[in-house]
């Protein structure tokens, strides 16, 4: 176990969530593998351009995307984030809507760098 990538895991979801509170089309394409799919259960995948598309296209204001509970685990070249996170956006007729879900997310440790290839998300109530 190296404290130093669980540490950079770690900075790689605070930099993921926050280019999509920044609608940050870059960092999300730094971020993310080429082979990145987001998985909710019941839903299709989306791949990586699916997924900048439908973040660049959130309707309203993104107010807020935190995590909490967050771990990060290291297996060789492998790594895995779970925690839960709760985004709030602010909708354009002033609605505000509260996204609460737990999430596992899988990184690849890649000429020294981790990119996310996997999210998965699990709605839940709050």
């Amino acid at each position: 176990m190296n404290p130093a990538d669980e540490a950079h895991l770690l900075q790689l979801e605070q930099d993921m969530f926050t280019a999509i509170r920044t609608r940050d089309r870059q960092m999300l394409e730094r971020i993310l593998d080429e082979r990145f799919e987001l998985r909710v259960p019941g839903k299709p995948p989306v791949d990586r351009a699916g997924f900048i598309a439908a973040i660049l296209s959130i309707p309203g204001t993104i107010l807020s995307v935190e995590s909490d509970d967050v771990r990060a685990h290291v297996y060789g070249d492998v790594g895995v984030l779970t925690g839960r996170q709760h985004a709030r956006v602010r909708l354009e007729d002033g609605t505000t809507v509260d996204d609460v879900g737990a999430f596992t997310d899988i990184a690849l440790l890649r000429e020294g760098q981790w990119r996310m290839v996997l999210a998965h998300s699990v709605p839940l109530s709050e």
